[in-house]
């Protein structure tokens, strides 16, 4: 399918490599999607382990964002990614960054990518981020990306990322790495 091989080369040059190795689970229906777990999303990763894509996800954008999600944990590790070593705003930013959603972010060439910007705590959790989502005036995705754009555009771009992860990955916490 092209457009997993164009999600995995974007996933790949913003992490210099594609080291995971998930079991990709695509659905033609909304049917075959509930049946195997799916609700509302449009795709859904379980850390480094699978990735499930509704038909609502059949485009670039969203495969390469659960990929991206599924690299940064298998990196992290599936210890750290669980206990929340990296909290679920900065994954979901990068994850945006990563996919290139343009619905949270405004084109590359943009003289600023930031739609929305807040100085407002983001969510830690996955359970605190799906409970902020949910509300449908939210713009924490869009929040979420600028956060990290502009944290990448002072640390070094996709590089930042990739030294942030494997620090936490030893141990280091995130807010030693990432101070606010």
């Amino acid at each position: 399918m092209d457009l997993l091989s164009e999600a995995r080369q974007r996933v790949s040059t913003f992490y210099g490599g594609f080291t995971s190795d998930p079991r990709i689970l695509v659905c033609s229906t909304e049917s075959c999607y509930r049946h195997i777990g799916g609700h509302r999303e449009r795709g859904k990763s379980f850390f480094d382990f699978a990735l499930m894509l509704s038909p609502r996800g059949l485009n670039v954008t969203i495969p390469s964002h659960e990929l991206s999600h599924i690299e940064l944990h298998h990196r992290l590790g599936l210890i750290r990614s669980m206990t929340n070593s990296i909290p679920a705003w900065f994954s979901e930013g990068v994850a945006l960054i990563v996919s290139d959603d343009r619905r949270y972010l405004a084109p590359v060439d943009a003289p600023d990518r930031c739609l929305v910007r807040s100085h407002e705590p983001l969510p830690n959790t996955m359970s605190e981020w799906n409970r902020a989502a949910g509300d449908q005036d939210s713009h924490i995705y869009a929040e979420a990306a600028c956060r990290v754009n502009d944290w990448m555009l002072q640390k070094g771009g996709s590089y930042a990322v990739r030294s942030l992860v494997q620090t936490v990955s030893t141990g280091t916490p995130f807010l030693q790495v990432y101070p606010q």
